[in-house]
């Protein structure tokens, strides 16, 4: 192989030597002459004065374009390029002829697969500008693939950032879903478990669930829907927190006004990870779609905003109503718990935007006057006696983890909370064993 690194003042630029060029003629002074055009440059140059000869060195380089002449014995370069084209497709193939037949430079082109020609004789100019044009297509096809690697790469690493985000919904989803092959046929049963999985999350609340299913219920049963219908708002309201199974505990442990945007906006798509749960239970799909438009504002707005009005289930306008009611009264919504009258006027405040005017009027009518608050069994501070075994980890509103769940309450971690209670004007929830 000759390398030619030339490096005066009238050198050309036409490639880095990481390309090899490889010349074949038959004529050896051919060779010569091309050899002192290329001197000047910076390529590798390799020469071959057979076709036989070429694919030799094409076994034993990297050869990045090939410039072969179109008249040679044994084996012409339009059979040549041909088995180049078969063996090497990536390699830059030009072919050079001292004729002016036309049929054998489109076989060349149609057999061999040729991107250039050039006429014998050539201009020394159009030569170097021909092989310059076919390394640099050499380069940006070159740098193409690698992008498109790279490109490649970063797709699959946040393929596998979703994938590990999703982590514990899949895990969740998965659970639920070989509970549920084992009870296939038995939905009171499948019912009860999708319950239960709510039920016994340290973070959720079923009695929160069991009085919006109540209070629902009612209100379905004064509208008179139909007892199919009942049954579904029932339903949906004991499973309208399902959703939040895959989410964060921050989300559910802290009053949604508290929350910022991005975290709203996570915490309603509860209803999409809802669905992916429950899709694989065809007989709960009037369940399914009122838990999925639980969030959709009266208006229009709110998620996943694909009805307006009427067009909303009345299920899930009614549902809406009951859950946020009782979501004021235990401080869901803002951080303050409202009592049931002061709960009922912040829903008139959105009457027509958030909430159904018509479903409202309706809960005007009953009496919730003396529905107690659902109690998640957390304890005040006053209540905590040492000795007493702490349940679930205490975190602060800024989510900091103050003690981990299994600590065993003393003297000291008391007043060290009372002491935190009193600087920053925060009450925190305890759980402990019973």
């Amino acid at each position: 192989m000759t390398t030619l690194t030339d490096t005066t003042a009238e050198k050309t630029e036409v490639a880095s030597t990481n390309f090899t060029v490889l010349f074949v003629d038959d004529e050896p002074s051919i060779l010569r002459s091309i050899k002192r055009i290329i001197h000047k440059t910076n390529i590798n140059m390799l020469m071959a004065t057979s076709g036989q000869e070429a694919l030799d060195l094409f076994a034993q380089n990297d050869i990045t374009m090939i410039v072969s002449d179109m008249k040679m014995p044994n084996m012409s370069g339009a059979e040549l390029l041909e088995k180049v084209a078969q063996l090497y497709p990536e390699t830059y193939r030009v072919i050079l002829t001292g004729f002016a037949d036309l049929d054998s430079i489109m076989q060349a082109v149609n057999h061999g697969g040729i991107h250039r020609y050039i006429q014998k004789p050539w201009d020394n100019q159009d030569l170097l500008l021909t092989i310059k044009d076919g390394l640099q297509f050499t380069k940006l096809k070159r740098e193409n693939h690698t992008l498109q690697q790279k490109l490649f790469k970063q797709n699959r690493a946040l393929k596998e950032l979703a994938q590990s985000l999703d982590k514990k919904v899949e895990l969740k989803t998965k659970q639920i879903q070989l509970a549920l092959k084992k009870i296939k046929h038995e939905h009171s049963a499948s019912e009860k478990v999708l319950f239960n999985c709510i039920s016994v999350h340290p973070e959720l609340d079923g009695l929160f669930a069991q009085s919006v299913s109540k209070l629902a219920t009612d209100i379905a049963k004064l509208m008179k829907l139909p007892a199919a219908e009942v049954k579904h708002v029932k339903q949906a309201a004991l499973l309208c927190q399902i959703g939040l199974l895959g989410k964060e505990v921050h989300l559910f442990n802290t009053a949604f006004n508290d929350l910022n945007y991005e975290q709203q906006k996570a915490y309603v798509r509860q209803v999409d990870v809802a669905m992916m749960m429950l899709s694989p239970l065809p007989h709960l799909q009037p369940v399914i779609d009122i838990i999925q438009s639980q969030f959709e504002y009266f208006n229009g707005q709110g998620y996943p905003d694909m009805c307006v009005g009427k067009d909303i289930p009345v299920g899930a306008r009614i549902l809406f109503v009951a859950r946020d009611f009782w979501r004021y009264r235990i401080g869901k919504v803002t951080a303050k718990k409202f009592d049931a009258i002061q709960a009922k006027a912040e829903l008139n405040r959105h009457r027509g935007t958030k909430y159904d005017p018509d479903i409202l009027d309706v809960l005007a009518k009953l009496d919730v006057l003396h529905e107690n608050l659902p109690d998640d069994g957390s304890k005040v501070l006053a209540e905590v006696k040492v000795g007493m075994e702490l349940s679930k980890d205490i975190y602060t509103e800024k989510y900091v983890l103050m003690l981990p769940e299994g600590h065993i309450f003393t003297e000291a971690t008391i007043a060290k909370l009372k002491q935190y209670e009193r600087n920053h004007k925060e009450q925190l929830r305890i759980f402990v064993t019973p």
